[in-house]
């Protein structure tokens, strides 16, 4: 998640429309699909720019499923 968060703030720096801007927006986008594919619940849209946008409220709800399973696993191994 580090990555697509890292790639995103990245834009905030470029000029919409450049060369740089293009690639850096397939960058954010091959790691949120990343996200995506390996991630089942997440909600995403893509915006004007083409770059994916992961839905919060979703990531969120995914990360505490994580953290649940996680717990269970503990609980249950110790």
């Amino acid at each position: 998640m580090d990555n697509y968060a890292n790639a995103k703030a990245g834009l905030e720096e470029l000029t919409k429309g450049t060369l740089e801007y293009r690639e850096a927006v397939l960058k954010a986008n091959e790691a949120a699909m990343e996200l995506i594919n390996n991630n089942e619940g997440l909600q995403y849209t893509v915006d004007n720019d083409g770059l994916i946008q992961i839905n919060e409220e979703s990531m969120k709800a995914v990360q505490e499923k994580k953290m649940e399973k996680i717990l269970d696993y503990l609980l249950i191994k110790f």
